[in-house]
């Protein structure tokens, strides 16, 4: 698990934010870079999963796959866990340009997925 930040004050409260990358939306090609308040935490192959630990406040999550990016704001409450689907798309004559000459231009899309009932640690289906 990457730590956002190194001070130790109140560890016992941080939150984790979990990024997956396994939407069937997804087009796996390209990489998604993972940034959490503009410091790069990680990045992502289709398939991939990463955990990151934050202290509570307001955070921005940004994904970016060098091409295009996507910025959401979360506010994240002591010792929870907040899920993250993540994954880069292409539809219409930009999928027919990547099936064809292997390039294209690809959109990012990243959603905040709530629990998924009876374990808050477990990712929604």
């Amino acid at each position: 698990m990457i730590e956002l930040e190194e001070s130790p004050e109140q560890r016992d409260l941080w939150a984790t934010l979990s990024f997956r990358r396994m939407d069937p939306r997804d087009c796996a090609h390209r990489i998604v870079r993972v940034l959490v308040d503009e410091k790069h935490v990680g990045t992502l192959n289709f398939g991939d999963s990463l955990e990151v630990s934050v202290p509570p406040g307001l955070h921005s999550v940004t994904v970016d796959n060098t091409w295009t990016s996507k910025t959401e704001t979360v506010p994240i409450h002591p010792q929870s866990r907040i899920h993250f689907s993540t994954g880069n798309t292409a539809s219409g004559c930009a999928m027919t340009l990547l099936f064809t000459i292997g390039i294209s231009a690809l959109g990012v899309f990243l959603d905040v997925l709530e629990p998924n009932g009876s374990n808050e640690n477990d990712f929604p289906a």
